[in-house]
This record gives structure tokens, sequence and C-alpha cells, in this order.
């Protein structure tokens, strides 16, 4: 029995973006969590100016709110609070680490979260400086991205900055399009990936779930190195201690398209040769 997974992302505090609307929900989304898997949840609410104005203090109020709910229920639950923080120019020109919103308030992860159609211009620039305040970014799903989409060599050279990956479990088993999930098995097997998260948003729509990611992981990695990422590194972050990647592959041409199709078609061929199905 593996230990219990770690999401470092999950819209789960009611009320203040566009996660749960009711405590009800945010305690439906907890109990079909830890019956999944998850012994850990980081509640991440977004953060992004003229959309949701939320700072440390109204997260800390839902937060607070929320653990005492969840303790109430019994719910065997550990939960800490963070934010999913947009990148845009009023972040980009902050230049006091104090104000960032990092995981477990630990001044050394934050989630930060690329539109959906760009990159930013000078974000090497930020994170160089965020980096030399002793912050790593972790790109929250920028699979979804669709300059990573064109170009996944694009978080090559961030990895290589000095940046950790996360990308959602949905978007693995194949929720989001058949492109998303060969996406992220080609960054998988490109040592491209640090976090496998939910950024659940709901009991339906995005519901809190990472077994079945999991498991996928695991045939197309490893269980070890699965681990790594449900749990291990995800625990390393809470904690706010150092982590050392794997070596990054860049992505030669033609492996976006066809890399990931090959490993999938190879498994099938090998699970139905050994099921007996096969020729």
């Amino acid at each position: 029995m593996h230990p219990g997974f770690i999401d470092i992302h999950c819209h789960l505090i009611p009320g203040i973006d566009d996660g749960p609307e009711t405590m009800e929900e945010s305690l439906q989304m907890c109990r079909m969590a830890y019956e999944d898997g998850s012994e850990t949840i980081v509640a991440t609410p977004h953060v992004n100016p003229g959309v949701f104005d939320n700072d440390w203090e109204t997260i800390s109020a839902g937060f607070n709110s929320l653990e005492k709910a969840v303790k109430s229920a019994g719910i065997p639950l550990q939960l800490y609070a963070g934010a999913d923080v947009r990148m845009n120019e009023m972040l980009m020109k902050n230049t006091d680490p104090d104000e960032f919103i990092t995981i477990n308030h630990n001044n050394v992860y934050m989630l930060l979260e690329f539109p959906d159609s760009l990159i930013p211009p000078n974000t090497d620039h930020f994170i160089f400086n965020i980096k030399l305040k002793g912050i790593t970014p972790i790109l929250t799903h920028p699979e979804r991205n669709y300059e990573v989409q064109r170009n996944p060599n694009i978080l090559f050279h961030l990895v290589n900055m000095g940046t950790l990956v996360q990308i959602t479990a949905m978007s693995l088993i194949g929720e989001f399009g058949e492109n998303l999930r060969d996406l992220c098995e080609l960054l998988l097997t490109s040592n491209l990936v640090h976090v496998v998260a939910s950024d659940a948003h709901s009991v339906n729509h995005r519901p809190p779930l990472l077994r079945e990611a999991f498991n996928l992981t695991a045939e197309l990695i490893g269980e070890k190195q699965a681990l790594c990422l449900f749990t291990d590194t995800p625990g390393k972050i809470v904690a706010g201690e150092e982590i050392t990647p794997e070596e990054p592959n860049e992505i030669t041409s033609g492996h976006q398209r066809f890399m990931s199709k090959g490993i999938r078609k190879f498994k099938k061929f090998f699970n139905l040769f050994h099921s007996g199905k096969g020729g």
C-alpha cells in the first residue's frame, strides 16, 4: 500500500473563486478526495486581480473556516493553504517576496499560472528574480497553454532555469482531449513534470481525483517515479524542503506528435499480448 496522495493544487475554499460555492460542496470534495486516496490537500484559490481579488488575508479566513468544518465532519484530511497565482503585469512588477502567496506560507514554493493563450513577455526575467529571492515557481497546468502546446521545449528552457512543472490529472487521463493527454505523456517521459495535481473545482465538473492518473503514470514511467510525482515531491513542497529534479530531456523535432502516441500503441500491444488476446 503506497502512501496517500498529496494534492498541491485544489480549489477547495468555498465562495472565493470559481471553485465550490458552499461549505457543504467543499466537504463533499474532501470526502471524495480522501476516498480516492488523498491524505493531504493544499487549498489554492485563484489570485487574479480584477477577476479574483484574493490576498493572504481573505484566503486565510476562508481556509480557517474550511479546516474547522473538515475537522467537525470527521474527515481525516490534512489541509494547507496556498494560491493559484495568475502571472500578469502587476505580479511581475512586484519585488517584495513577502507579498507573494506561497504554499503553506513557507516563502519557498509558489503556484504560478500562465494565461491560456500566451507566455507573458519577460517571463524569464521574472522567474530569475523570484528565484534570487528564494522562491521556486511551480507552473500550473502548462499543458493547457497554447504556446506550450505548439512548442513544449518552452518548458525545457524554464525547467532548466529552475522552475517546476505541475500537470493536471484530468489532462493526463484524457478528459480534456487526446492532444492534451498525448502532450502530458510526452512531458512525463521527458522528465518535464514534477507534480501531478487535481486542480479540482467541484464534485462533478472537475473532481479532486488522482488515482486513475497515478495508475496511468505508473504504467508509463514506473511506480517509483509515479510516487515521486504524487507523494514525495509534493510532500517536500508543502514542507518547504529542497527538491533536486531529474535532468530534463529536450524534445527533438517530430517527437511532440509521435513519441507519446507510439508509447500508447506499444502499451496497448503489450497488454494484449500478455492477456493472451494478441497475435
